[in-house]
């Protein structure tokens, strides 16, 4: 009833023409984040990765569903309302699990959302359509998975009225409904923390996916004692349990697999959390990394630059390892300063890079210089994954943009070139058989 009374709505909102300032955010939205979250099938490994690695087969399952959505409306349709009416859905629903519907305004602070003027092009709200089936899917097939088993084989959900109902029934506190509601948002990239969610008009605007963000952070907060958290009372131990080991699994499989690769001569790696090419991969040969943190990386090297160790040469303190692997002592209020603009939204980010003169990897922003404009527009503008791979192709070569072809699906890709790494390969042509 809910999901229907929230389309009742939006059709009625549909039928009121749209008022200047909405078209103007239509436009501004088109020239920022709209254009650059779209046009693939991000999820999977980005927000999914966790459960990639903690739920296999929930992770699988959410393939099939995702393609069909975005290949098939009257698929999509079907597949929310099955959704909407399984025997959990309500319990979920009181709870505060999330289920986002395709086309959601950026008001709403979602990484991927609806925009009119975009959504005329073919593809975009085909991939609109595919990211929400696969987050409804991963989300409400993992909160089933922990929540089912708190109640007795052959409970009546269709007699359960409310969340109170479910807890009496269960014999769990209603706020362990809500703790795991909270876990799986957080887990599935739809951050739920309380003043995020009050401020989210403004914040939307202003950071580019506030809620996936949030939910990084969030885990780890899910993760403690409640000691540390707005709750008085014992957080369920199934909830802090599936939290601490989401944040241990994905690091732990990745490092192995990224250990492994470099150990057999496959790819190029550094598992220091210091390092600007923390848990990336590099294939011989080629100038393409491959981040196996699935966007995960930067908050961890945040901490750990930012956390006191020692370097290459044993001196205490805070330190970066950059991408040519040599360490130099952090600045911690550039090194804070970096990560809070690389989390800017696009317009926001713009105005940001002419106001300090340059963006946060250090090129050039100069509000005098017509060409910076014009490199600021290229940069904000387009699918973030086609534009990686196109600049692979361009500036290195074929292997790299097929190599960069797994930012569709979410792994995150980056294709560069140190002097460094040129250093060595030159030494190795030259020198190739006569060093053996």
């Amino acid at each position: 009833r809910d999901r229907q009374y929230q389309a009742l709505i939006s059709d009625m909102h549909n039928i009121v023409p749209p008022s200047l300032w909405s078209k103007i955010g239509d436009v501004a939205d088109a020239a920022g984040r709209a254009g650059q979250a779209a046009f693939d099938a991000s999820y999977p490994f980005r927000q999914g990765a966790r459960t990639m690695v903690m739920h296999p087969l929930i992770w699988v399952s959410i393939w099939r569903p995702m393609i069909k959505s975005a290949v098939n409306t009257k698929y999509f349709a079907e597949r929310m309302t099955e959704l909407a009416t399984r025997p959990m859905a309500n319990v979920a629903h009181w709870s505060g699990l999330e289920t986002l519907e395709a086309g959601v305004p950026l008001r709403q602070g979602d990484e991927f959302f609806g925009n009119q003027m975009l959504g005329r092009i073919p593809g975009y709200e085909a991939s609109n359509r595919a990211y929400a089936m696969a987050g409804n899917v991963q989300r409400h097939a993992l909160f089933d998975n922990m929540v089912s088993h708190w109640f007795s084989a052959g409970t009546d959900f269709s007699a359960i009225r409310s969340l109170e109902d479910a807890a009496r029934v269960s014999g769990r506190p209603a706020q362990d409904f809500q703790e795991a509601a909270r876990l799986f948002n957080a887990l599935t990239g739809r951050g739920s923390i309380e003043w995020l969610q009050k401020n989210i008009k403004v914040i939307g605007n202003i950071i580019y996916a506030p809620k996936w963000l949030a939910s990084k952070a969030e885990v780890y907060e899910l993760a403690l004692n409640p000691g540390l958290t707005r709750s008085a009372r014992a957080r369920p131990w199934e909830v802090r349990r599936e939290a601490a080991l989401n944040l241990a699994a994905l690091p732990a499989t990745m490092t192995g697999i990224a250990g492994a690769g470099y150990a057999a001569g496959i790819w190029d790696t550094d598992l220091d959390p210091r390092s600007t090419n923390y848990l990336k991969v590099r294939f011989k040969g080629t100038d393409t990394w491959i981040d196996l943190t699935f966007g995960m990386g930067p908050l961890i090297r945040l901490v750990a630059r930012l956390t006191p160790t020692r370097d290459d040469k044993g001196q205490w303190g805070q330190h970066t390892k950059t991408k040519a692997g040599e360490f130099v002592d952090t600045e911690p209020l550039n090194e804070a300063m970096r990560f809070g603009r690389s989390q800017l939204a696009p317009l926001a980010s713009t105005v940001a890079d002419f106001l300090t003169g340059s963006n946060f990897i250090g090129e050039r922003r100069d509000w005098t210089e017509a060409g910076d404009y014009a490199k600021a527009f290229a940069s904000t503008v387009g699918p973030l994954s086609w534009r990686e791979i196109i600049t692979a192709i361009k500036d290195f070569s074929l292997a790299d943009g097929i190599i960069s072809t797994v930012s569709l699906v979410g792994g995150g890709a980056s294709t560069y070139r140190t002097v460094t790494t040129e250093r060595d390969r030159q030494t190795e042509k030259r020198f190739a058989g006569k060093l053996d």
